[in-house]
């Protein structure tokens, strides 16, 4: 998915579907969707980029296994997540990925891979 392309759009739900090839999640690519509360994000992603989803909509994100690599600030400012549900593939989750998350209702769930083994800590101008 393209830099930018569906930035600060209307949406409210994005399919990939397992049978369509979509490798990266650009940057921005989702930012400021304020409406996208819903994604299914298909089997073939292997990158999410910066900034990918920063403040949009969403409720809850399932990143799958085959998700190699999350950008700094992915999903920055998601008010409304409530559920985070990370793949085997992610070893590591940048700083400020999840900052000021569940602002509006709180994270009420969160399932980490067994492989992860580094969390960044969030930089001080954004806690």
């Amino acid at each position: 998915i393209p830099k930018g392309c569906f930035q600060h759009s209307g949406i409210e739900s994005f399919i990939i579907p397992d049978s369509v090839s979509v490798k990266e999640l650009r940057e921005s690519a989702f930012e400021e969707c304020k409406q996208l509360k819903h994604i299914t994000i298909g089997k073939s992603v292997e990158i999410i980029r910066d900034s990918c989803f920063k403040h949009s909509g969403l409720i809850e994100i399932d990143i799958p296994d085959g998700v190699m690599t999350m950008g700094a600030d992915a999903f920055f400012g998601c008010e409304d997540l409530s559920a985070i549900h990370i793949g085997k593939g992610i070893l590591e989750i940048p700083g400020d990925c999840f900052t000021l998350c569940g602002k509006k209702s709180g994270i009420k769930e969160v399932h980490l891979s067994e492989g992860l083994t580094i969390i960044e800590q969030p930089n001080e101008d954004t806690k």
